[in-house]
């Protein structure tokens, strides 16, 4: 049975006097497709979590174990970046912590639900970012987000909405809980995608093997390429009338059947998400029509000790044709300083770059600079004009 996305109209007001939402709680935000990140206090202390829609339970970094209490059960987790051993707790008192506090106090994190504690290390060091918890889908599936890319605010919201915006659907996933909604992939057609602000990148989501494959076996206008990347149109479910996204890539989600849209994605839109009523509410921001940066040229970075170091090289890839290796750390690229950068901007900034551009590198006492190149397949498809 074919497919068809279904967005709902604006919708009309029946009386001048209805209700505004309160908004509870209002934060600054990277806006150009970073980790949505928000401080918290605990016990007098301030940590950073990250807005994740993409996770069912709200997550503690073990530095809380001490605090937490009954233990409810013990189970695997997969994350973005990896299988991870987690134990399963009673909430804490944890609450948001804004720049200018309400009189009314922090907003409480506290849903009744069990929370999940495991090591962020890894989620740490690969963004760069000092993530000490994720607030998951048990907290926001009560509180309305509204995401303004336009001013780079994030605000939680109190009910009811009344938004007049175009809105697309949002259904649960049976299984996992999840939030999904439904989007047109150009040469494949309507498929459900993960709606998860938990996927930071600078680009727009992933395609699950089976969708990647479909696209790679069809692919319509050349835009399947090694490196398990895809190029496409992906239309927003018709909300603009059909009118495609710019330049939206998609990668291969190795291993899983299953679609994300991230952050790369929605920063093209200022959004509220209203899950209770399952209601994603979207409008064009300014940054409708940047393009997605393909930041790949071959090798991945991760942030260690406040620098920037490669941590893998990919085989046969253009950073091992210049001779990058893992361990090798990152000082400039051609002539920017990245001393002071967030990983996510160093990535962004390779990928921007149109030309072979120039990385010096510290490798043990040695100082040097490499020239890594473009991938092939992007070089060799534009200049045959595929």
């Amino acid at each position: 049975m074919a497919l068809s996305p279904r967005v709902c109209p604006a919708q009309k007001s029946n009386s001048v006097d209805e209700p505004r939402p309160e908004v509870l709680a209002t934060f600054p935000i990277c806006n150009d497709g970073d980790f949505l990140i928000v401080p918290v206090r605990f016990k007098g202390d301030e940590y950073h979590f990250a807005v994740d829609t993409g996770s069912l339970l709200s997550v503690y970094d073990i530095a809380f174990k001490e605090h937490l209490q009954s233990l409810h059960d013990y189970m695997n987790v997969d994350t973005g970046y990896g299988r991870v051993n987690a134990e399963l707790f009673s909430e804490l008192d944890i609450s948001l912590l804004e720049a200018t506090p309400s009189p009314l106090g922090g907003l409480s994190l506290k849903t009744g639900k069990p929370a999940l504690c495991f090591d962020l290390r890894s989620v740490r060091v690969a963004s760069g970012l000092k993530i000490y918890g994720v607030i998951g889908m048990s907290f926001l599936r009560t509180h309305p987000v509204s995401i303004d890319n336009d001013k780079a605010l994030m605000a939680f919201l109190s009910y009811p909405i009344h938004d007049k915006r175009p809105y697309i659907t949002i259904s649960y996933d049976n299984k996992s809980g999840l939030p999904y909604t439904e989007m047109q992939v150009r040469g494949i057609g309507a498929r459900r995608f993960l709606l998860d602000t938990g996927h930071s990148a600078t680009i727009s989501g992933r395609l699950g093997d089976q969708d990647f494959d479909l696209l790679r076996r069809r692919d319509p206008n050349g835009h399947v390429r090694r490196y398990d990347h895809a190029t496409v149109n992906m239309d927003v479910a018709l909300a603009f009338r059909g009118e495609p996204t710019s330049s939206v890539i998609l990668r291969a989600h190795m291993g899983s059947n299953v679609n994300i849209i991230g952050l790369g994605f929605l920063k093209r839109f200022n959004t509220t998400m209203d899950f209770e009523t399952r209601r994603l509410y979207i409008e064009k921001s300014k940054m409708f029509t940047v393009k997605d940066v393909d930041e790949n040229r071959g090798f991945t970075l991760i942030s260690r000790d406040a620098r920037i170091v490669v941590s893998r090289v990919g085989p046969d890839s253009p950073a091992s044709d210049a001779g990058l290796a893992a361990g090798d750390v990152l000082l400039r690229v051609d002539d920017v300083d990245l001393s002071a950068m967030r990983l996510f901007a160093v990535y962004s900034l390779i990928g921007k770059a149109e030309k072979p551009i120039w990385i010096t590198v510290l490798r043990g006492d040695r100082r040097f600079s490499v020239i890594v190149n473009r991938a092939r397949e992007l070089t060799e498809r534009e200049s045959t004009g595929r």
